[in-house]
């Protein structure tokens, strides 16, 4: 929240200077153009948002619901949170149904015949790929942040 483009600034010309002292490279080439890796840069200006962690978080922007959550389709999670009432449906324990995700099955059986829709098949051992769910969590260390955050509240009242 802010405006840290000088603290930014800062910031990136310490790591390049660091960098460049150390040799070690910080770029990446994608298609013909540099990237610069590890700087910090400014992100999106949100009208809402809520994070569960790193790489987890949903945001609303000019009216519409958005999400990142590594594991998660973008587009189906997003929409269906937009279904659920917005951001105040993104809470641990909430269960996506259409997540994108598939889980496999492995079936170690012998070769035998089954009979589906009246024709007779062979078939043995295979593996079974099936749509999932997924499940909002925290992980143990972002608990433990907050939980320090709500103590350092109730302590000091701030």
């Amino acid at each position: 929240v802010g405006d840290h483009t000088r603290d930014f600034e800062r910031l990136n010309a310490d790591i390049l200077r660091r960098c460049s002292s150390e040799g070690v490279r910080i770029t990446a080439d994608v298609n013909g153009k540099t990237y610069n890796v590890g700087l910090w840069d400014h992100d999106r200006t949100y009208d809402r948002f809520i994070t569960l962690g790193r790489k987890k978080y949903a945001y609303e922007q000019n009216g519409r619901i958005g999400l990142t959550v590594s594991g998660l389709s973008k587009k189906d999670g997003a929409a269906e949170l937009a279904q659920k009432g917005g951001l105040e449906a993104f809470r641990t324990g909430e269960v996506f149904e259409r997540s994108g995700r598939t889980v496999a099955y492995y079936n170690n059986d012998p070769v035998h015949y089954i009979e589906v829709d009246g024709v007779r098949i062979e078939t043995g051992a295979n593996i079974r790929i099936v749509d999932t769910t997924y499940t909002l969590g925290m992980t143990d260390t972002m608990l433990s942040i907050l939980n320090t955050l709500e103590r350092n509240i109730d302590a000091y009242g701030h």
